[in-house]
């Protein structure tokens, strides 16, 4: 036993006192303990170690008995132990700690003292000659002499490792430290492989483990990882995995070193492992045989073929299993591993590799893709009718669809155009026997995932796919997956037919673009398919506009026979139009788009007069001209590339679809719907307006607006304003209808940019009108609508400032309104407007400052216009006083 001879003596009512202390300061709170009793507790404790000096140590051996023991242990800890004594308290503390082990102390008590062994080693093993040098062997040697199970050695190992781990040491001291670790390296291996290379139990193989994952950081695994056996216990198989995962993380080898040490062996244990579960799940009858392979032997490809067997697992995902998506991001993290390597070239490189051989690497790598690849076509594959699948299980099966078509596309880096042709060769095979149609379907969705990832200026294969020995053998009726999955296909290859045309030296067989319009065509007016056809529709149009122009023609008798198509997927149909007909020739364009806008036209005029009535029709029409106008933008805002487009049959056109809306308005003001599409047709023609002055792209030639602009933004903009500014006019429009204030002011914004000048030639009032509506909204409380309302009167202000001939306008424009300007931003700051918009508004007061000149504006005439309006008893009630007044001013002007 150890010897107490150099600690004091205690009488026994010291003891009983430490050890009441104790157990009410450090033992379990009740609830009748406050923090202050503990914190007189703690005090009284500390005054009783200090009045002692190192009694204290006394205190633990007349405690041993008790729980409150290892409490005391760690107390002692913080307090200056007696140098003289250093090692006689280093014995005690792990004779103690041995005796405690060997008398089966809990758990909890047995922690704490590993932990108070490892703060004494952290005091006492830096310094030279160190006073405990190899600290753990002589700990884990008077355990075990004690009789100390391997349980207990490895927690003892595993909190050493973390104390020391997480010390707050410096230089030598915290060398030292960590050496003295190193040097129970041998020790720790033989203690871990000893408890994983013979029958144990789980709970000895669980507490090796955790002695690995703790001593990982400190020494390389060596071959540890092909040591853990061929164990089926499920238990053991998860702490290995834990372990081995935080071996492949955190551990020096975590980049990849060692192969022979960690990877070899790993890929060992996983094949050994693997192949067994494999085995028992075959036999189960939960997946299909893996192929075998002529490679079969090695465990690096092994790997991929395990791992591909959880991904193909037999039956429908969500129905039948739901472990073959937890497969799925092991092929992404493959994929980025292969690329890393030197073997695979970067296909972003502008430079083309030399034409030779891939390396057996690569063909390797391919192999298992081109697998994946026919696997994951499986199982995307929807269960032939009737699936008696709910809902639920639809819905969970397209998100793996969907997930399975993100893994698709790491397939296709590095597959590529061997990819693409494996699918349409699938494709042909498929029907040209007695056709799977759910194949077809699976097919299909593939295709349709991998899209984003192929270059289209490269990609023959499509043409293949999209003439009739593939697509015009699709069903044109029945089989609605089929169809909608093939018209998404359709739609997300659109780009296809021009780019290709562009790129390609062959010429494009101009016959397939229209096969893909005739079959999306026939789909619009099945209700089921509308939505997908319609969609198709618009894409193919808006990006193959003119090689769709010259058969404007087929696009009239689309346009006829509206009325066999659903209402809700009409005014993508006429955008789709729309986008044709902008592609042609000013004078073939208004002849072409009349019949369309006409209709339109009449049926919103006979909807004025008729307003109870006509509610629902109005929404659809409003919906219609909507989608005209955005067929009617350009696909890119280059120059236009017909000198004559800018034709004043144009300007007719404009006021022909405008005329009606403020008619529309003054009825359906308030109305939710209405105002929403509203707000559409002004966003839309915001994006109109901005065409007509097309960004320049040259960086030393000034853009300049297309000719004949000027003129036909003086017939459109008088047009806007009567229609939005007798709509808000109303007393509550503003408030009520925030969507058409922000759209009709973000248009009056664009034309303030592109156009100033237009402002300056309305009709006399209209400009003055659209002030006082721009200061008003300054007032709301909706943000967004508020903040395009300062944006435009910021940017009106500031681009008539930049010519002389606009200069003169804006000063009668700030003599006008400036006051109101200045007096709506001032009661913005006060509370009126919500804070979020206050940036805006000292932005809006910068721009009246800094913009202002001459005898009507300048810095001093705001000043005077702000001490005015601050000290007017008619100004809105504020926290601030006069001082505070005074000093914004100040600080304004400074």
């Amino acid at each position: 036993m150890a010897d107490f001879s150099f600690l004091p003596t205690l009488t026994t009512s010291d003891v009983d006192r430490a050890a009441q202390l104790i157990q009410l300061g450090y033992g379990p709170s009740t609830s009748t303990t406050t923090p202050e009793d503990l914190k007189r507790l703690q005090q009284e404790l500390f005054e009783m170690q200090r009045a002692r000096r190192h009694g204290g140590w006394s205190f633990l051996c007349s405690t041993m008995k008790t729980r409150m023991c290892s409490s005391l242990v760690r107390i002692l800890l913080r307090d200056a132990f007696p140098r003289e004594n250093a090692e006689q308290l280093r014995d005690l503390l792990v004779q103690l700690t041995a005796h405690s082990i060997a008398i089966g102390r809990g758990n909890f008590i047995l922690r704490k003292l590993f932990v108070a062994i490892a703060s004494l080693a952290i005091k006492l093993v830096p310094g030279h000659p160190s006073r405990w040098p190899g600290w753990i062997l002589s700990c884990v040697q008077a355990f075990s002499e004690q009789g100390g199970s391997a349980e207990r050695i490895h927690q003892f190992l595993v909190i050493g490792a973390e104390e020391v781990g997480t010390a707050d040491l410096l230089g030598a001291s915290k060398v030292q430290m960590q050496q003295s670790l190193r040097d129970a390296i041998p020790l720790v291996v033989q203690a871990i492989t000893s408890s994983v290379n013979r029958s144990v139990s789980i709970s000895q193989f669980q507490s090796a483990l955790l002695t690995l994952q703790a001593w990982m950081t400190i020494f390389p695994s060596r071959s540890a990882a092909s040591s853990f056996g061929e164990n089926d216990n499920e238990a053991i198989f998860i702490a290995a995995s834990d372990t081995l995962q935080e071996i492949l993380s955190k551990s020096p080898l975590s980049d990849g070193a060692a192969t022979k040490t960690l990877t070899e062996p790993l890929l060992v244990w996983l094949d050994s492992v693997g192949s067994s579960i494999i085995a028992q799940t075959i036999q189960n009858n939960d997946v299909n045989e893996v192929n075998p392979r002529e490679d079969q032997g090695l465990p690096c490809t092994n790997l991929p073929r395990l791992i591909m067997a959880y991904t193909g697992l037999q039956g429908y995902y969500g129905a039948d299993e739901e472990e073959s998506a937890l497969t799925l991001d092991f092929w992404y993290l493959f994929q980025e591993a292969l690329w890393s390597t030197e073997y695979f070239e970067d296909p972003e490189d502008d430079v083309p590799p030399p034409n030779r051989e891939d390396p057996v690497q690569v063909k390797m790598a391919k192999e298992v893709y081109i697998e994946l690849v026919k696997v994951l076509r499986r199982k995307v594959a929807f269960p032939p009718p009737p699936t008696g699948w709910g809902k639920d299980q639809i819905d969970a099966f397209n998100v793996y669809r969907r997930d399975v078509g993100d893994t698709l596309i790491n397939a296709f880096y590095v597959l590529r155009d061997d990819m693409l042709s494996y699918y349409v060769g699938e494709l042909a095979q498929l029907l040209a026997d007695e056709p799977n149609w759910q194949d077809v379907e699976a097919t299909l969705h593939c295709i349709m995932s991998v899209q984003e990832a192929v270059d289209l200026e490269k990609a023959p294969q499509l043409a293949r796919f999209f003439n009739q020995d593939i697509l015009g053998r699709l069903p044109t009726t029945g089989h609605n997956r089929l169809r909608r999955t093939t018209l998404s296909v359709i739609g997300t290859y659109s780009t296809w037919f021009t780019l290709y045309a562009k790129a390609s030296d062959t010429p494009a067989d101009p016959t397939l673009l229209l096969n893909v319009l005739n079959y999306v065509v026939t789909a619009l007016t099945d209700p089921a398919l509308c939505l997908q056809a319609a969609i198709a529709l618009r894409n193919l149009c808006d990006t193959n506009r003119k090689a769709l122009a010259p058969h404007i023609g087929a696009f009239g008798q689309l346009h006829d026979g509206l009325e066999r198509i659903p209402d809700s997927e009409k005014s993508k149909i006429l955008q789709s139009i729309a986008s044709v007909i902008e592609a042609l020739p000013a004078q073939e364009m208004i002849p072409q788009s009349n019949p369309v806008v006409q209709k339109l036209v009449s049926a919103l005029q006979t909807a004025s007069t008729l307003p109870d009535e006509a509610r629902t029709m109005v929404i659809l029409q409003l919906e219609i001209l909507a989608g005209i106008s955005k067929g009617l933008t350009r696909s890119s805002e280059g120059p236009y590339g017909d000198a004559d487009e800018d034709d004043p049959a144009v300007q007719a056109q404009i006021e022909n679809q405008s005329g009606p809306i403020r008619s529309i308005i003054d009825i359906w003001s308030t109305d939710a719907e209405i105002s929403h599409l509203t707000a559409t047709w002004l966003s839309l023609a915001a994006i109109l307006i901005a065409q007509l002055n097309p960004p320049s792209y040259s960086l030393v030639v000034k853009s300049a607006p297309v000719r004949g602009a000027e003129a036909i933004l003086s017939h459109v903009l008088p047009v806007l304003l009567q229609c939005g500014l007798t709509a808000l006019a109303v007393p509550g429009a503003m408030e009520a209808n925030p969507d058409i204030v922000q759209e009709f002011f973000a248009c009056m914004d664009r034309v303030a940019q592109d156009f100033t000048k237009s402002f300056y030639t309305l009709a006399p009032g209209l400009l003055d009108a659209l002030m006082q509506c721009a200061i008003s909204s300054l007032a709301l409380q909706e943000r967004y609508s508020l903040v395009a309302a300062a944006n435009f009167m910021s940017n009106l202000i500031h681009r008539s400032s930049l010519t002389s001939e606009l200069n003169a306008h804006k000063l009668a424009l700030l003599a006008s309104h400036g006051r109101s300007i200045t007096r709506a931003i001032l009661q913005g700051f006060a509370g009126v407007a919500p804070r979020s918009v206050v940036p805006n508004l000292i932005e809006m007061l910068g721009a009246l400052m800094n913009r202002s000149s001459g005898t009507d504006g300048g810095p001093a005439t705001v000043a005077h216009w702000m001490q005015d309006i601050l000290f007017s008893n008619d100004f809105v009630q504020s926290k601030a006083g006069p001082e505070t007044k005074k000093e914004f001013i100040k600080a304004v002007l400074a």
